[in-house]
């Protein structure tokens, strides 16, 4: 009766999840193809591999799951909306919720591995949740959380991704028998399919696969100094680690692949390691973050890691250990790769987003430890939810949109749909080709729109079924009259 009850808990938490975040992604902030970088990537151009020596050799994730996610949008949602980017922007609202839900189950789960009750699984998993939209609540930075990021393709490119990578973490963490290749009972379809998110969490980009192999790393560090000290043979310790071992050999060779990329080299072609520049950095970031974040999180952690050396919980300070040695991982593949591509890229959320996701879970072991021994605290613990959720409003508009400049999705819609117009009514007067006039931006290439990108606006609305047939488009025309689709003056 007990586990009935727990478990409709659980369904009822996830559903509201999926619910919250679905409603975020479309009603709130929705997500648009907002510029020439999207609209590349809307239909298929890639098998599921990583391509030796390409521009994005280990993107696989994100040139595979966006053209599918566009193509089905454009089937299961078009019909209903009418218009191919609301379409897209469903199909991209449900790969967001989907992916929170994914990761609110699979920490709830691990937490429910540790004996943590369910009340307070309820609470820490809220506290999870809210710290991505209140870690940068200040006074002077109105428009940032932690799963925002400029425009619809770096969502595949980084932030699902991310949250990939700390769902397999997690999955990996409630059930340590997906550490070795074997199978007890000879079922083998768990481990295929956590062999298959791996897969897309390590060829998807250097600083989401990062996270899985930092908890890797350090599993394979922690284990094969307590199989020396034990001095268990090498046959046993190979089999106890052997899906940690593939998995990290899978790993470096993404980073061989990433580091004979065309882009690559020409990122970090006549380029020094700027470590002092990447790690003079780092206080900024902390400077962006909120101080009653900062101070909330430092009490439970201290408060925290006190109770459980009190306790001597074993299986806890061990997890601890872990997970504190792959955050360490983490910070040290943070600055060695930004020092060498560029030191700024450190202080974006969605690169950093590993660190973030290993101290918000050594802080919620911590703090549930810190809680069992000071039972007072569990009586404020609802309190403290609605005092965070309060905190997360700001003076202005409180979240920015999912938007290079932070367009207004209306304003990215309104363009869109012209130039979508536009190849219809070519399409209607039987034309072959034709020149697709848009609005007037600054810079040499015309900013978001780039005049570049013509070769694969008609061919992606023809692969999409907007259009009957592919319609070349010779040029497309900065023009001032169209910025009134802008309701602004020229943008960079």
């Amino acid at each position: 009766m007990i586990k009935k009850q727990r478990n409709w808990i659980l369904v009822g938490f996830l559903l509201l999840t999926f619910a919250i975040f679905f409603l975020f992604y479309t009603a709130s902030y929705p997500i648009f193809p907002t510029d020439m970088d999207d609209w590349a990537y809307l239909y298929p151009r890639r098998a599921a591999v990583p391509i030796w020596k390409s521009w994005n050799p280990i993107r696989v994730f994100a040139e595979v799951a966006m053209p599918a996610v566009s193509m089905a949008s454009s089937l299961m949602f078009r019909p209903l909306t009418g218009n191919i980017f609301s379409a897209m922007m469903i199909g991209f609202a449900l790969c967001m919720a989907s992916a929170m839900t994914a990761l609110t189950g699979a920490l709830w789960r691990m937490l429910q591995e540790k004996s943590i009750s369910v009340s307070q699984i309820v609470f820490w998993v809220s506290f999870f949740l809210l710290s991505h939209f209140w870690i940068f609540r200040t006074e002077y930075q109105h428009n940032s959380y932690m799963l925002r990021t400029s425009d619809a393709c770096t969502y595949f490119f980084y932030v699902i991704p991310n949250l990939m990578n700390s769902i397999a973490v997690l999955w990996m963490e409630s059930d340590l028998d997906l550490r070795t290749l074997t199978s007890s009972n000879g079922f083998s379809l768990k481990k295929s399919i956590f062999f298959l998110l791996c897969y897309f969490c390590i060829f998807s980009n250097i600083w989401a696969g990062m996270i899985l192999a930092a908890y890797l790393g350090s599993i394979l560090v922690i284990g094969t100094a307590s199989a020396l000290r034990k001095k268990k043979r090498f046959r046993i310790w190979f089999t106890e680690n052997s899906m940690v071992l593939l998995l990290l050999a899978l790993w470096l060779l993404s980073q061989v692949f990433e580091l004979n990329g065309y882009r690559a080299r020409e990122v970090t072609e006549n380029r020094t390691l700027e470590i002092r520049e990447t790690i003079l950095l780092i206080p900024s970031i902390l400077r962006s973050m909120n101080r009653r974040y900062l101070i909330t999180t430092g009490v439970l952690l201290l408060g925290g890691l006190a109770a459980l050396l009190r306790s001597k919980d074993r299986s806890v300070l061990h997890m601890v250990g872990i997970w504190t040695l792959a955050g360490f991982f983490c910070v040290l593949y943070l600055i060695l790769s930004c020092a060498k591509v560029a030191p700024s890229y450190i202080r974006r959320p969605d690169v950093f987003y590993g660190l973030f996701f290993f101290l918000t879970v050594i802080v919620l072991m911590a703090g549930s430890a810190l809680v069992k021994r000071v039972s007072f605290l569990k009586l404020v613990m609802p309190l403290v939810l609605v005092i965070i959720l309060s905190d997360c409003n700001s003076p202005g508009r409180t979240w920015g949109y999912s938007t290079v400049h932070g367009i207004s999705p209306r304003i990215v819609n309104n363009i869109n749909n012209d130039i979508v117009d536009q190849l219809k009514e070519a399409e209607r007067n039987c034309m072959d080709s034709v020149r697709i006039f848009i609005p007037k931006m600054e810079g040499i290439d015309n900013g978001l729109y780039n005049v570049r990108g013509n070769e694969i606006v008609g061919e992606t609305m023809w692969k999409l079924g907007v259009l009957e047939k592919n319609i070349i488009v010779e040029e497309l025309v900065p023009s001032e009259d169209k910025n009134y689709l802008l309701e602004t003056g020229p943008l960079s």
